[in-house]
């Protein structure tokens, strides 16, 4: 256990300066369209959810298509024997059965798409199912990506499934917030209003 954490540490600590820069860089790129006068409608915070997408969809990149070459992986499993379609089988065909830590990459894939799907919706002002869609799209993206990439990843449909449920439940945080605000921006346009009269 420690010497795979160290090797998965070791795999992915290589990254870190890539993302810091191209985080800046992006950022940059923002603060300029920005200054410039971006289209109407993108205000600061829409701003400032674009560039964290951004830097999400980075990291997830780093993060599932990486491979798991640097930890051991190789391509000595055959792609048949990488894929699995029958759904939530990786849960109840776990070494431990239905236990906690059966949980906790599916926990943890969910936790992540649930941060993607927060600034998406966000930024772009997706509903619900539309970032669920659009999630769908980039979960068999990424399984059909990790066909290719060098590495013993597993390509299952449970991935697709934690994908699309993270992003619509980050979607419906992000819909509940925006509704939160609309309220006390739209209270005030009355009182502005009486106070002309």
């Amino acid at each position: 256990m420690e010497g795979s954490m160290s090797s998965w540490i070791s795999t992915y600590a290589g990254f870190l300066p890539l993302l810091v820069g191209l985080g800046v860089a992006v950022a940059v790129v923002l603060a300029v369209l920005r200054w410039r006068g971006l289209p109407r409608g993108w205000s600061l915070d829409r701003v400032t959810a674009l560039w964290l997408f951004v830097m999400w969809l980075m990291g997830v990149a780093v993060v599932t298509l990486v491979g798991t070459v640097g930890m051991g992986g190789s391509f000595d499993r055959p792609l048949s024997d990488r894929v699995d379609l029958v759904p939530l089988r990786s849960v109840f065909t776990a070494a431990d059965g239905v236990a906690a830590t059966s949980y906790l990459e599916p926990l943890f894939n969910i936790a992540m798409f649930a941060v993607g799907g927060l600034v998406a919706a966000w930024a772009f002002r997706w509903s619900v199912a539309r970032t669920a869609v659009v999630f769908l799209a980039l979960g068999v993206g990424i399984e059909l990506l990790q066909t290719v990439v060098p590495g013993d990843r597993s390509i299952t449909v449970d991935d697709v499934l934690w994908a699309v449920l993270g992003g619509a439940l980050g979607a419906l945080v992000a819909t509940a917030l925006r509704g939160r605000s609309r309220p006390a921006s739209g209270a005030a346009r009355p009182a502005a209003r009486s106070a002309a009269r």
